[in-house]
């Protein structure tokens, strides 16, 4: 997709203060392919997009990674087994990959279209929202990753 179709598509989802264009341009003067854009500022709950082409103007969607600590959840008296569960129900779709350790659960939902991810992010978002896991309806901010997921 070109950038400017996926600024489009992002459109409603962008806080004032987050500049997706910004987020892809210091990408590229950083030398990463990878942006993760979150909206959580305690778990990981984010849509991956990679640049393919710089030149061309052309960004991936990867899909969706949710990393949460268990550990957090415990303390804010969130119930960490229906969290489990809803992230379990989004690891059984399609291609993706599931860990979970002592304290960090993590799923990875690779996605082809960007509607599918947003889709799947605006479920897993609800989802947890509903158990008390603090997740915004649109992104806070971005990060970037050296490694395709």
């Amino acid at each position: 997709m070109k950038i400017n179709e996926v600024l489009k598509e992002l459109n409603r989802y962008i806080k004032d203060n987050v500049d997706i264009y910004w987020a892809l341009e210091e990408a590229r003067a950083l030398g990463y392919r990878i942006v993760k854009l979150h909206r959580s500022r305690e778990h990981d709950v984010s849509l991956v997009l990679l640049v393919v082409d710089y030149d061309e103007d052309l960004v991936k969607p990867l899909g969706v990674m949710v990393m949460l600590d268990l550990e957090k959840l415990r303390k804010t008296n969130t119930n960490t087994e229906q969290v489990k569960k809803v992230v379990k129900k989004f690891a059984r779709s399609g291609d993706t990959f599931y860990a979970e350790g002592r304290n960090v659960i993590q799923v990875v939902l690779r996605t082809k279209s960007l509607k599918h991810a947003l889709k799947m992010l605006d479920e897993i978002s609800s989802n947890l929202k509903d158990l008390g896991v603090k997740v915004e309806d649109r992104f806070l901010g971005y990060s970037f990753m050296e490694e395709e997921i």
